[in-house]
């Protein structure tokens, strides 16, 4: 099955507010709103933490992405 015939079989099932983390690229991803964005990056000491999704359309919000959550658990264990 080609992917054009799974995407027939298999359609979208509708956009769920759910974050997601990615130990590939060590973000936690959320999205609240199925609005096209663009990153609007955050630095912290000259560091890119993260960004925030902004709408195309409004400029609000809608969703985030914040990196190095391994590092930040990590040092935020009990020892």
């Amino acid at each position: 099955m080609d992917l054009s015939e799974y995407i027939r079989a298999n359609p979208p099932q509708g956009f769920k507010p759910l974050p997601v983390f990615s130990r590939v690229g060590d973000q936690l991803r959320w999205y609240w709103s199925d609005d096209e964005g663009y990153a609007d990056p955050i630095y912290h000491d000259g560091v890119h933490v993260g960004s925030l999704i902004r709408s195309f359309k409004t400029k609000e919000v809608v969703g985030v992405k914040v990196h190095g959550i391994i590092a930040l658990v990590k040092e935020r264990q009990p020892e």
